[in-house]
């Protein structure tokens, strides 16, 4: 195939600028490639000002009209809720130009898609998509119970692991890790309350609570239980920072009572963490009791301090989970892994072939070599996308 005659591929789903796993996912297969398909990013979701939102909804339904037709394949990033309302409408959308259309889902729970009218309207979705992307075989099953005649495939996030690991625990501080929003599905309170049990063993241990929400309820917690001195938040962290306290964290914790499958687990067990979480969306599928990582119910505060405890204080049996959980990632999460599958998902639905030349600078379409020229243009976020053809080599944006 000739490199001008990529396969193009629309993904839709939140911005670049959203904070949350979504992006994080829809970033790797970007940055990535898959395959020698072309991917263009059409934002659809704002999680700033409910203007923002509103405008973001706006711009992603007009720039649909004119993205979509010239796309041969519509991947669908999509949640629960509102977000499977949005995404519907890109769906019948696609449909209308009859486009070959992958449903990609990331719920963290089920119980919303078994009521009407939701109920109703997913069915309709996933039996008449080309393809239904669930993250693990049990939210397979779950898309089944709902669907029974949808095309489901298992494909898990990607996650690229660090070339090589950082610190040993033994060498680490003693610190505890939430990664995520603050809210009340994350359990992030339940950490926080799990913690003067901890600091009653490991005085001089420290939270850090990476992740944007009801940091003030978090802060007001801490201060309630007298471990403010122990407690740091530091907001939604990126790029170098976020690797550098994913270097120095001994401790994993996300007690989640609802989950798909979490990008920040994936990103502490490739950075050699061992991970205490809850057994619930697609965790179990991926951490073993005791093996690579420490299950812990939902809600049971008691029993985050012991497993923290467990992992700090077992230095050898948590190295022992850490260095299985590396190479868990690096087998079966590795975006070359994971993008090879969605590749052959794609071949599979036999889109045609398009042959395109590049668009201009002047059109804001640039390659790599070009970004410094024109990205002074700027597009609102709404309207940000970004397209990769092919291979890492051979790249195009569009911002």
């Amino acid at each position: 195939m000739a490199m001008n005659e990529h396969r193009r591929v629309l993904m839709l789903g939140p911005g670049p600028q959203v904070r949350g796993g979504i992006t994080a996912v829809i970033r790797a297969y970007i940055q990535n490639g898959i395959g020698l398909y072309q991917l263009e990013w059409l934002s659809t979701y704002s999680d700033r000002s409910s203007l923002r939102k509103i405008t973001a909804a706006g711009r992603a339904f007009v720039l649909g009209l004119v993205r979509i037709p010239r796309n041969d394949i519509i991947h669908i990033h999509a949640a629960w809720s509102m977000s499977f309302w949005r995404k519907t409408v890109f769906f019948v959308m696609a449909r209308c130009f009859r486009k070959k259309t992958v449903v990609h889902l990331h719920a963290p729970a089920f119980d919303g898609f078994r009521r009407n009218p939701l109920k109703l309207c997913s069915r309709w979705v996933f039996t008449r998509a080309d393809a239904v992307i669930a993250l693990s075989e049990t939210w397979a099953r779950e898309i089944r119970t709902i669907a029974p005649r949808a095309n489901v495939h298992v494909v898990p996030n990607p996650c690229e692991a660090p070339a090589e690991l950082a610190t040993p625990l033994a060498d680490r501080q003693p610190i505890v890790l939430f990664s995520g929003q603050l809210e009340s599905r994350k359990g992030f309170r339940d950490v926080i309350r799990a913690m003067p049990a901890v600091l009653a063993r490991v005085p001089e241990a420290t939270l850090v609570m990476a992740g944007h929400g009801e940091v003030e309820e978090a802060e007001a917690l801490a201060r309630f239980l007298g471990i403010e001195q122990h407690v740091q938040c530091l907001g939604w962290i990126t790029g170098e920072k976020k690797a550098a306290v994913l270097s120095r964290a001994r401790v994993f914790c996300l007690p989640s009572y609802g989950e798909g499958l979490p990008m920040s687990m994936l990103e502490a067990m490739s950075y050699g963490i061992p991970v205490v979480v809850t057994a619930v969306g697609s965790i179990p599928d991926v951490i073993t009791n005791g093996d690579n990582g420490v299950v812990v119910e939902p809600g049971d505060v008691a029993g985050i301090s012991e497993a923290i405890l467990l992992t700090l204080l077992q230095t050898h049996q948590a190295q022992r989970m850490a260095d299985a959980a590396v190479q868990i990632v690096r087998q079966n999460f590795s975006p070359d892994h994971v993008g090879a599958s969605v590749s052959r998902l794609y071949d599979s639905l036999g889109a045609s072939v398009r042959v395109r030349s590049p668009r201009s600078c002047g059109e804001q379409t640039f390659s790599t070599r070009h970004d410094a020229e024109c990205s002074a243009k700027g597009k609102p976020e709404g309207e940000t996308s970004l397209m990769l053809a092919g291979t890492r080599d051979k790249k195009e944006q569009t911002v």
